[in-house]
């Protein structure tokens, strides 16, 4: 399999069936906001709008588990900015960017995905499909709020 540069430009957009307030209220309820492949998370810091967590994350085999750290940069209500560092993943940079439609939100993300050890063309489809499941979790998390 052929090794890529490590990085590739990610783009996606999707839409929340609720209204932005409430895509915030689940992005502010940890005991609301589960995902299957985030298995823990712990609060380092918060420093204004600078929120640093500690993420388990699940690797790809979905057997094994890692540790990344997520520097979050909060824009209420228009998006965050994300940053990963360690795991597999170190160097990832996205944006998500709400936009309100009536009782639906708008989120569009995109950045620099970086996934060790896979061809570009794998490391794109890694992040397609682990966004694709993130956001159908996030989905069905916010209806229950």
């Amino acid at each position: 399999m052929a090794r890529g540069r490590g990085m590739v430009q990610y783009t996606s957009e999707g839409v929340f069936e609720v209204p932005i307030n409430k895509v915030w209220e689940l992005l502010n309820s940890p005991q609301s906001h589960e995902h299957r492949a985030i298995k823990r998370r712990r609060l380092i810091a918060t420093q204004g709008s600078l929120i640093t967590i500690e993420v388990e994350v699940l690797d790809p085999d979905g057997k094994d588990t890692h540790f990344e750290t997520w520097k979050m940069k909060m824009y209420p209500p228009k998006g965050y900015d994300l940053e990963i560092s360690g795991g597999p993943m170190d160097g990832t940079k996205l944006t998500h960017h709400y936009t309100p439609m009536g009782g639906k939100t708008k989120v569009e993300v995109s950045g620099d995905v970086k996934v060790t050890g896979l061809a570009d063309s794998d490391a794109l489809a890694a992040a397609e499909k682990f966004m694709d499941e993130l956001h159908d979790e996030d989905q069905s998390n916010v209806k229950k709020l």
